[in-house]
């Protein structure tokens, strides 16, 4: 007999309970989640991150940024043919999506569950449209994961209910068809029938022996009288008539005869049936109880998909998005080329004016004979040279 055991709902991995994740683990699990391709991709190609847009802004800024573009083609054409012996040209989506990667930061405060997701971008709006994008993507895919689950188990649970289903069925049809060929409605109360018309049988037979034996005494009695080697005082109407009732009688034996006869055969059927009659309740029996125990996990399966179904349709992620993404009200980042640019020149006007002051002042570092100092000591030889003339 077949069965099916029903375990409580357990979290285990690999045979042991699962370990409390810390909030670090949590943390970057999550920016993992947020970081991989199946997140990313989907907001870059919504937001077309991976199409190059043009440069607005002063043409010095737009001189520099294809400048820059060109530069970082040629070095990157060059790493790669270094690298692989050809040149090989990224897909603008994973060169995004990369671009995402590094400059994507999620981060908690104080040990919290709550998270904070920013991303540097080079427009503080689209940064912040990004941010939603991200975020909107990483609660659908964990509620997704959630639902998948729980569409893995309706789909478990519809296929093991279909399959009790039919065997419940299949028992049914197996009961029926054993009472039919056996030609039995019910079976309680084909033996009641059947004792009952086996009782009535045997009193009919009983009656017909009674009748029988009575018209074989008749029928001897018109043969003794009929009999030629005995003479009687008759007439020729009353021997017609004592001939034509030891026809009548004789006729009449040989139907109770038959009657007999046919009542046997049915007394010895019925009997032989109600003989099986407890062979075919213990099977029928055997088979109810089958019936039962598929009945019973038919049951305990509708229940389990019912509470799948439930937990299908209410389905909700653990993560959720607290607050939309604010705009940066200033940059995050310092711009590089400004700051080189300005450092350049405050550095050449240092420069040029450290010249001036030291061509003023006649200051040599580098080579001190062409400076103060070497005029001094002139001055000081000739100033000796006119004393000793003197």
């Amino acid at each position: 007999m077949e069965k099916t055991f029903f375990l409580q709902k357990g979290t285990e991995a690999f045979g042991s309970p699962i370990p409390h994740a810390s909030f670090k683990v949590i943390n970057q699990t999550l920016l993992d989640v947020a970081n991989s391709v199946v997140i990313l991709r989907p907001v870059v190609e919504s937001l077309k991150l991976h199409k190059k847009k043009p440069v607005v802004g002063p043409w010095y800024r737009q001189v520099f940024v294809k400048a820059k573009d060109v530069v970082k083609e040629a070095v990157a054409d060059t790493w790669s043919f270094l690298k692989y012996g050809r040149v090989v040209n990224e897909d603008p989506i994973v060169e995004s999506i990369k671009n995402l990667q590094e400059n994507m930061k999620l981060a908690s405060k104080k040990e919290s569950y709550l998270f904070t997701l920013s991303v540097k971008y080079n427009d503080r709006v689209k940064a912040a449209v990004i941010v939603d994008a991200v975020g909107k993507e990483l609660v659908d895919w964990l509620q997704e994961q959630d639902r998948k689950i729980a569409r893995d188990k309706l789909a478990q649970l519809k296929s093991r209910i279909s399959t009790k289903e039919e065997e419940w069925m299949a028992l049914l049809n197996k009961k029926a068809l054993l009472l039919q060929d056996s030609g039995i409605v019910s079976l309680s109360d084909d033996t009641i029938k059947g004792v009952n018309n086996l009782y009535e049988i045997e009193l009919e037979k009983a009656r017909y022996n009674a009748q029988l034996e009575e018209k074989r005494k008749k029928v001897q009695a018109l043969v003794t009288e009929l009999d030629p080697r005995k003479k009687i005082d008759a007439s020729a109407d009353d021997y017609r008539n004592m001939r034509s009732a030891w026809l009548t009688e004789s006729i009449e034996l040989k139907a109770l005869i038959a009657k007999t006869a046919k009542l046997d055969d049915t007394i010895a059927d019925l009997k032989y049936k109600l003989q099986e009659m407890p062979q075919l309740q213990r099977e029928v029996d055997a088979i109810d109880v089958m019936i039962n125990v598929k009945k019973r996990e038919y049951q305990q399966l509708s229940e389990l998909y019912m509470e799948a179904s439930e937990h299908f349709a209410n389905s909700r992620s653990e993560v959720g998005i607290l607050n939309p993404s604010i705009v940066s009200l200033g940059p995050v980042q310092p711009i590089k080329i400004y700051h080189i640019s300005v450092t350049a020149i405050l550095s050449f006007i240092t420069a040029v004016g450290l010249v001036f002051v030291l061509d003023y002042l006649n200051v040599r570092i580098f080579f001190p004979s062409r400076g103060w100092i070497a005029r001094k000591e002139t001055e000081q030889a000739v100033a000796e040279g006119v004393n000793s003339n003197g």
